[in-house]
């Protein structure tokens, strides 16, 4: 049916897609979060300007949103790298080659005594 390319391609432009639509929806929510405090700031300074001071803190819920706004930031970066990063970077990556201190493994004993 389709060779090793094409399937290369089609699942990296799906990969980018999902990168696209995962870095849309944060920045969206960092956006609405910043709208969220800048309201509830308002509101704060109407009411000290009032006379009316409160002890409370933000409630707005905005750290919640630009918490959720940076995980699908994050995860958008991934896709991103995944759907950008040559297949070779992805195995060494994913698959590391064990690290090697000697050829002979026995002359490396106690060698810092």
């Amino acid at each position: 049916m389709l060779d090793e390319r094409a399937r290369n391609l089609i699942s990296r432009g799906t990969l980018a897609a999902v990168a696209l639509v995962l870095s849309y929806g944060g920045v969206r929510c960092e956006m609405e979060a910043y709208g969220l405090h800048q309201e509830a700031l308002s509101q704060r300074t109407q009411l000290a300007r009032n006379g009316i001071h409160s002890r409370q803190r933000d409630s707005s819920g905005a750290p919640l949103v630009a918490l959720v706004g940076a995980g699908l930031l994050g995860l958008g970066g991934l896709c991103t790298a995944g759907a950008v990063l040559p297949q070779r970077w992805i195995e060494r990556i994913l698959h590391p080659k064990a690290p090697r201190l000697h050829e002979n493994p026995s002359e490396g004993v106690n060698s810092y005594w």
